[in-house]
C-alpha cells in the first residue's frame, strides 16, 4: 500500500513539473555567411539563459551582457541551393510544428520575421521575393486567424541593387514543459537532418 502511494506522489509530482508555464525565445539572424543565434527559457519568472541581440545596424546593445553565438554559416548562394534543394522538408518543418501548436492552442506572444533578399539577376530576384512572400504571408495570415497568435511584425523586402541574404527570425511562446519538450521532439527529428546537411555546406 505504501509503494502505491508512493508512486500516486511522485506520478503527482512528475505531471506538476510538466504542467509549470514557460515562455521560450528563439532569435536567429542570418547576414551573408555571418549567423547570431539566442535561445532563453523563462520557468517561474526565473531566465535560464539569456545573451545580448547584436539586431539593427547602430541600435545600442544595452550594457555588458555577452555577445549572442555567432558562427560562419553557407554563402548566399548556398543557402539559396540549399533551401530550393529542401524546401519540402522545410515545409514539413514548419507544418509539423503549427500543427502541433494549433492543436493544443500553444500562445504565440511574438512572431517577427525580416528578411532581404538579393542575388545577381534581377529576374532571380524577383521569383525569389514572389515565392517568400506568398508563402510567408499565407502562413501568417492563416496563423493570425486561428491561432493564439498575440503580436506579429513581417517585412520582405528584395534588393535589386545589392546582392545579399538578410534573415532575421524572432518569436516567443508561452506554453508548458511538456508541449514544450514536444515541440523540441518535433524540431529534432523534422530540423535535424535539414541542420546536418546545412552543416555540411
Amino acid at each position: 500500500m505504501t509503494a502505491v502511494i508512493i508512486l500516486a506522489v511522485i506520478a503527482a509530482l512528475v505531471l506538476l513539473v510538466f504542467l509549470i508555464p514557460v515562455s521560450a525565445s528563439v532569435y536567429v539572424s542570418y547576414n551573408n555567411s555571418d549567423i547570431s543565434k539566442e535561445l532563453y527559457l523563462k520557468i517561474l519568472g526565473i531566465r535560464l539563459r539569456r545573451t545580448k541581440k547584436d539586431r539593427r545596424k547602430g541600435e545600442e546593445s544595452g550594457g555588458g551582457e555577452p555577445e549572442p553565438e555567432k558562427e560562419n554559416g553557407p554563402s548566399s548562394e548556398e543557402l539559396i541551393a540549399f533551401v530550393r534543394e529542401n524546401l519540402t522538408d522545410i515545409k514539413e518543418l514548419i507544418y509539423a510544428a503549427l500543427g502541433y501548436m494549433f492543436r493544443h492552442l500553444i500562445k504565440i506572444r511574438l512572431l517577427s520575421l525580416r528578411t532581404v533578399i538579393g542575388t545577381d539577376d534581377a529576374m532571380e530576384t524577383a521569383m525569389l521575393y514572389g515565392a517568400e512572400a506568398a508563402f510567408v504571408y499565407n502562413v501568417v495570415g492563416v496563423m493570425d486567424r486561428h491561432m493564439r497568435l498575440k503580436e506579429h511584425r513581417v517585412d520582405l523586402k528584395p534588393d535589386f541593387n545589392d546582392p545579399n541574404i538578410f534573415i532575421e527570425f524572432e518569436t516567443i511562446i508561452s506554453t508548458n514543459i511538456y508541449h514544450l519538450a514536444v515541440l523540441g521532439i518535433i524540431a529534432i527529428r523534422k530540423g535535424l537532418p535539414l541542420y546536418r546537411k546545412l552543416r555540411r555546406i
